[in-house]
């Protein structure tokens, strides 16, 4: 990987009051687009027209794609990542990349041809449990109202991985769930990663 700066260089706001160093932690999520959306003359982005850094197979290593997230993860340096369209081949280049940074993933392929990854750093969190769970069988139980978003993924089954991480210092326990919604309208489409944090749910 060549040694560069992250494509973007930014500050960080802070929007809370700051809080004990072992109260709190950083996520990242991104949603870093699957090989696929570029497939079969796909016309979603136009605008990247050089073939060279559409993709990130076959050999991700030398994608440009891949060398950018990887910089941007590194400087971001965040306790957990979460990224979703990741591509079932793509997962194990990301598992040894990031573990080269300080993080172990899991990861869980949809029905479609991606799926979605949580990152955690192991100097901070130890992994008490991963579970899997189908987004329509979620969605069926919130009742009737949820039924046009259930028909939607009815075809194209989604999941939601549920981590559960212990902090190495304070012992408090973080639950993150996290998927990736298809087929919704843009009214339907809501934010996908969410915090279970010990004050809401004791795990």
């Amino acid at each position: 990987m060549v040694d560069t700066e992250a494509l973007f260089q930014r500050k960080l706001k802070r929007i809370a009051a700051p809080s004990p160093k072992d109260n709190e932690f950083s996520l990242v999520a991104y949603n870093i687009l699957c090989d696929g959306v570029f497939h079969k003359g796909s016309a979603k982005y136009p605008y990247i027209t050089d073939e060279s850094i559409k993709y990130r197979g076959p050999d991700p290593s030398i994608a440009p794609r891949h060398i950018q997230l990887i910089k941007e993860l590194s400087w971001l340096d965040g306790d957990i990542v979460c990224l979703q369209e990741v591509d079932p081949f793509y997962f194990p280049h990301l598992l040894v990349e990031l573990d080269s940074l300080g993080y172990h993933g899991v990861y869980k392929q949809h029905d479609s041809l991606h799926g979605v990854a949580t990152f955690y750093k192991r100097a901070k969190f130890y992994m008490k449990s991963s579970d899997v769970y189908g987004f329509a069988e979620l969605l069926g139980e919130l009742g009737d109202a949820e039924n046009q978003l259930k028909d939607a993924n009815r075809h194209n089954q989604r999941y939601a991985l549920y981590t559960t991480l212990q902090d190495l210092q304070t012992g408090k326990e973080v639950v993150i769930g996290w998927s990736c919604v298809s087929n919704l309208t843009r009214k339907q489409r809501w934010k996908k990663c969410f915090v279970l944090s010990e004050p809401v749910l004791m795990v």
